[in-house]
């Protein structure tokens, strides 16, 4: 069974990351031909532990860029299984964001990023709690359903620095403003479910970690005084 759930959730994960790597393709040749000669399309991946990766895609021009970005957090499964019992869990999140990014040129190589960023994210786990057998009246396997949805709103800052004319790396802090729509449902199998129980929260996260990123830019050619022609 856990097999079976496991599955079950990757295979969720990579259509719903294949979609989200299918929408911003179609976002980057959505663009007539004309206006990609005016503006620069950057392309790269940003993360922050090595676990939550966000795939982003920036268009603009004139330092002012609009910036989309598929993330996702903690995706995977956990599990724990002895002999008497098998307790496990696993679970999801993925989310989509948009950013409004302005830069100013600080010296031909490094320049500062900011601003506001509406983002959407979901979360889904499921666990399994079975019953040890030595207990004298053990009841059924406990189950349980969570899923999550965020809407947010915060503020991106960053530094960057180019490494090649088409190259250049990024480290950013994003303080957010997230409210919190929670539904979770609890039953043992066979037995009738219970009714969902729902929680509505707020929270504000300022002690985000610095987030690191590696960008490829299309479209620029290097001039012979060393800075960047788009």
């Amino acid at each position: 069974m856990l097999e079976r759930g496991a599955q079950t959730l990757t295979i969720t994960f990579m259509k719903n990351a294949i979609l989200g790597i299918t929408m911003l393709l179609g976002l980057l040749f959505a663009f007539p031909a004309n206006a990609q000669k005016k503006k620069t399309t950057e392309i790269g991946v940003v993360t922050s532990n090595l676990q939550d990766f966000s795939l982003n895609l920036k268009r603009g021009k004139n330092n002012r860029y609009r910036r989309y970005r598929l993330f996702t957090a903690n995706a995977g499964s956990s599990s724990f299984l002895t002999s008497d019992n098998s307790n496990w869990q696993i679970g999801t999140s993925v989310g989509l964001a948009i950013m409004f990014e302005k830069r100013k040129t600080l010296s031909n190589r490094v320049s500062v990023l900011h601003g506001p960023e509406l983002s959407l994210a979901g979360s889904i786990s499921e666990s399994h709690d079975s019953p040890d057998p030595q207990v004298a009246q053990p009841t059924g396997t406990r189950r349980s359903q969570n899923w999550t949805i965020r809407p947010g709103f915060g503020w991106r800052i960053g530094m960057m620095y180019n490494i090649l004319d088409n190259l250049y790396c990024s480290a950013e802090i994003a303080p957010q403003f997230q409210y919190n729509i929670q539904r979770n449902q609890n039953w043992i199998e066979g037995e009738t479910r219970n009714d969902p129980s729902w929680r509505y929260s707020s929270s504000l996260n300022l002690s985000t970690g610095i987030q690191f990123g590696l960008f490829y830019r299309f479209g620029v050619k290097p001039t012979s005084s060393g800075k960047r022609s788009e």
